[in-house]
């Protein structure tokens, strides 16, 4: 586990051997009981110290224009032109637009 609050690194050498399959019974055991000792303590802690408040700022999304609409460049299909892919130079539906790679 990594987590500033709690550190788990005094145990990486036994989580190493149990992600190798090379880990005893008591190796498992012990591990096991260090994590849930870790979970123990992040879940006693102030909401302060696990989380970070900040600002975000978001921007308006963009407006999907229903009636923008182009024809495929392959076969003439309509299509929206959120929904374009780009080939070389030309516009493609989606399915022909993976043809063509």
């Amino acid at each position: 586990m990594i987590n500033p609050v709690v550190d788990l690194g005094h145990k990486s050498e036994i989580g190493e051997k149990i992600a190798a399959g090379r880990a005893s019974t008591a190796e498992v055991r012990e591990y096991q009981q260090a994590v849930d000792e870790t979970v123990r303590q992040i879940l006693s802690l102030p909401d302060d110290s696990l989380f970070a408040r900040s600002k975000v700022f978001l921007r308006q999304p963009w407006v999907n224009d229903r009636r923008a609409y182009v024809k495929c460049a392959c076969y003439g299909e309509v299509v929206a032109v959120e929904k374009i892919v780009l080939g070389e130079g030309e516009l493609l539906c989606q399915v022909c637009g993976a043809k063509k790679m």
